[in-house]
């Protein structure tokens, strides 16, 4: 496809099945564009060359090599490759449309990150890099700009590599001719191994871990450590190995990671970690516990031992508390007062009152009904009663003797006042006392007259007194036959 006229818009552009929509970005080589799929709706991503590369016949085969390469690829932290398409000559990429910035971007704005942010953001790019050796492919243009921190709908960040175009196949034969020339130098000088700015031939996996510790160099340390003023001074910097230490430059770093950032960008290929696994195993240790939880299996690594929160799944075992009586006591694990366990809970309170309610309104019942006439089968308890002396024998005079009245019964010897049909009784909480000496009832002076039981002693003499005492002389023939 050529360069769309200006008279004519982007959307009447189709390229196999999918419809171009805009542009996302340009650059020497050629442009990248967001396209839809006609059938589907998906949403890609489009690559292509410029129409003055497309006829070049070594950058269109280059170019064409990125997209098989690419698509051995299968890792969830690479740019996915769906297909390659070929209309009138040009070569199209069709990949992944990921919504996000590069680590340039974010280097660019935030300079230098800390060193657990910036283990969590490399990690998985070198999990992805390990995979693409994996299959034998070598990507060789490791850079800031070639990661994209792409952002999914859930809001998480997920790295991913992408740009294999001067990726090469191991299980091939090296690229020949005037596409990888001995002596070319290919990718970024900045991030390129010493053995590769040499030769590009010599390119390997180990050349992917020098690309990724130095870019690890410059997230934790905010620079760049082959940057010159020209670019022979940059050659000759990478080749010697000439750059500041990472804690001299940033003081603040662990000498196990400063450790960790100089064996991966040693100049001897064969002193640098075995493999970019190894690699990023010996990094794991400074990401963040959540990712090392996460990594740990992947590298065969024990998980690491911090505070996770408790699983709230009921699929999920919990471990059993302990139990209270193997708890030690302490005034918190006592029980709660009464008022505290009705302030609780209001309902609780509302029904407690209720219920003592009714029991008052029960037990007034009961004292209401015992007040009547006692139950025949209620005993009482056997008292003595005082004997009463024989009446004296009739005297011939008309005048009645009055009848004598018994003496006051001792402390000992009490009598008890007959009950009268009606009258009240005492109160039943009397029956409650638990002194050992009752009352005594005062004995009734007279079969007809009723002594209360609670009489004083002045009122039951002055009684016995009034009733001892001899009749005036108008009272006793009063009632008498004339």
């Amino acid at each position: 496809m050529s360069e769309a006229p200006p008279h004519r818009p982007l959307e009447s552009f189709v390229v196999g099945r999918y419809r171009l929509t805009r542009v996302i970005g340009a650059g020497g080589m050629g442009s990248v564009y967001e396209a839809t799929h006609t059938g589907l709706g998906m949403r890609v991503a489009i690559k292509t060359l410029k129409p003055s590369l497309a006829d070049n016949t070594i950058t269109s085969t280059r170019f064409l090599r990125e997209g098989i390469v690419a698509a051995k690829v299968r890792h969830p932290h690479a740019v996915t490759v769906f297909d390659v398409i070929e209309e009138q000559g040009v070569s199209y990429l069709v990949m992944e449309l990921l919504d996000g910035e590069t680590l340039k971007d974010l280097l660019d704005r935030e300079g230098a990150l800390d060193p657990a942010r910036a283990a969590d953001l490399l990690i998985p790019v070198a999990s992805a890099v390990s995979a693409a050796h994996d299959e034998g492919v070598v990507h060789r243009d490791l850079k800031p700009s070639n990661i994209v921190l792409a952002r999914e709908r859930t809001g998480l960040v997920t790295p991913k590599v992408l740009v294999f175009g001067l990726s090469w196949a191991a299980d091939e034969a090296l690229p020949t001719g005037d596409i990888t020339r001995s002596g070319v130098v290919l990718g970024t000088l900045l991030y390129m191994a010493p053995e590769q700015v040499r030769n590009a031939r010599q390119a390997s996996a180990a050349s992917d871990q020098y690309s990724l510790a130095v870019i690890l160099y410059q997230a934790v340390t905010g620079a760049r450590p082959f940057l010159r003023e020209t670019q022979f001074d940059m050659m000759n910097a990478v080749v010697s190995g000439q750059h500041a230490a990472p804690r001299a430059v940033r003081p603040g770093l662990s000498a196990e990671l400063e450790g960790v950032i100089e064996r991966a960008m040693h100049v001897d290929p064969g002193l640098r970690f075995p493999s970019v696994h190894a690699f990023a195993r010996a990094l794991l240790p400074f990401a963040s516990p959540h990712v090392q939880a996460l990594w740990a299996p992947v590298f065969e690594l024990p998980s690491p031992t911090f505070a996770a929160p408790a699983p709230v799944s009921s699929l999920v075992p919990v471990a059993r508390p302990a139990r209270v009586a193997d708890a030690p006591s302490s005034p918190a694990a006592q029980p709660p007062s009464t008022a505290a366990w009705l302030a609780q809970s209001p309902a609780r309170a509302v029904l407690i009152g209720g219920a003592a309610c009714v029991a008052c309104l029960a037990l007034g019942l009961l004292i209401g009904a015992s007040s009547g006439d006692p139950p025949a089968e209620v005993a009482r308890p056997p008292t003595a009663v005082a004997p009463t002396p024989p009446a004296a024998p009739p005297t011939p005079t008309p005048t009645p003797t009055p009848a004598p009245v018994a003496a006051p019964p001792s402390p000992a010897r009490q009598v008890v006042a007959p009950v009268r049909p009606g009258a009240a009784r005492a109160p039943v909480v009397q029956q409650l006392r638990l002194d050992p000496a009752p009352v005594a009832p005062a004995a009734p002076a007279d079969a007809g007259v009723y002594v209360p039981r609670y009489s004083s002693p002045q009122f039951l003499d002055r009684t016995r007194q009034q009733q001892l005492a001899p009749a005036p002389a108008d009272e006793r023939h009063r009632g008498a036959a004339p």
